[in-house]
């Protein structure tokens, strides 16, 4: 009942790029609009995939007015449907096809029947579903109490930050959240004022020159309180504010800046289908030795792969790296 009323009030609903022309096509756009109750709205019908397809596609999602593809005509080619599925990757959709085309791709995948036609879900993550309810409430939870007990470290590292060198208590950065959102990120600082402009002048000495990250060994603008406070990752301390507020979880891919996230390839734009991170798994698998494509392996193995007891391993073994009581 409550699902259904929700419904009713646009809450909750898919809203969806329907993709075919043959009957069965048909057969779903009049369930789909006939029969509020499955929750479903068409917020364009493509006939075909082509390149208008392509631009609505990005276009709605740009605009926040799409979140799935449901490709229903069975005649499409393997090739056409492979690169729909690519598609919603790219654009961070869910997608659907009809049972027909079961053969194109993985078997990580849910079924359910509307009006006699079974519809597939290929599901990126276990996240789908009521996965991201339980981790959201977990997050919300492990943020309230995290900002509690650490509430001591947020009143003595201001102090020491502001007795060891000029500048504001915290760091303020934009990074890209889950499907590309961006959104406002905070560090106590750990750098000197003006470390940004020094940055280009340092790019030649990049440790991670195989993808689009910035790291080098001794960096000259780290200052000595700030040595510790990442040697202690106390940095990362504040974003449990943006895990309350749901810009970040607990356990996720890091969170990368606008201009890491534009020099992303294909694969690495995967990443992008949960919330980024304080923790995750290439943080408990030694990050700071890790060059970037095992890395986006690891938060890919994660995304496939979660539990909300895998989040528990590894906010458990966090610590225990930091601190070096386990390699």
């Amino acid at each position: 009942f409550m699902q259904r009323w929700l419904y009713k009030k646009d809450i909750g609903v898919h809203k969806i790029i329907l993709v075919g022309q043959d009957q069965t096509s048909q057969i779903l756009a009049s369930e789909f609009k006939r029969n509020a109750k499955l929750g479903y709205r068409i917020v364009y019908w493509a006939q075909s995939f082509d390149q208008a397809l392509i631009n609505k596609i990005r276009e709605l999602t740009e605009e926040d007015r799409v979140d799935e593809i449901v490709q229903a005509d069975p005649n499409f080619s393997r090739e056409m449907t492979l690169n729909l599925i690519d598609l919603a990757n790219e654009y961070h959709l869910d997608f659907k096809y009809t049972a027909d085309l079961l053969g194109a791709r993985r078997a990580n995948f849910d079924i359910k029947t509307i009006n006699g036609i079974p519809l597939v879900e290929i599901k990126k993550t276990p996240l789908d579903g009521w996965g991201k309810v339980a981790k959201r409430l977990f997050d919300i939870a492990g943020s309230i109490l995290a900002l509690l007990v650490f509430s001591p470290v947020f009143l003595i590292l201001p102090l020491l930050i502001k007795l060891d060198s000029r500048g504001a208590v915290l760091y303020k950065t934009e990074r890209v959240g889950a499907k590309g959102k961006k959104f406002n990120l905070y560090k106590f600082r750990s750098m000197i004022m003006g470390a940004d402009k020094m940055k280009a002048q340092l790019m030649d000495n990049n440790e991670r020159a195989d993808g689009p990250l910035f790291k080098i060994k001794d960096d000259p603008r780290i200052t000595k309180v700030g040595k510790f406070i990442r040697q202690m990752s106390l940095d990362e301390f504040p974003n449990f504010g943006n895990v309350l507020i749901g810009n970040m979880s607990l356990v996720g891919p890091r969170p990368h800046e606008p201009n890491e996230v534009a020099s992303y390839k294909k694969h690495h734009k995967k990443l992008l289908n949960i919330k980024p991170g304080i923790t995750g798994m290439a943080q408990v698998s030694g990050r700071s030795t890790l060059d970037f494509e095992t890395e986006v392996k690891l938060d890919t193995l994660y995304i496939e792969s979660w539990s909300l007891w895998l989040d528990v391993i590894i906010l458990f073994k966090t610590p225990l790296i930091i601190f070096k009581l386990i390699d």
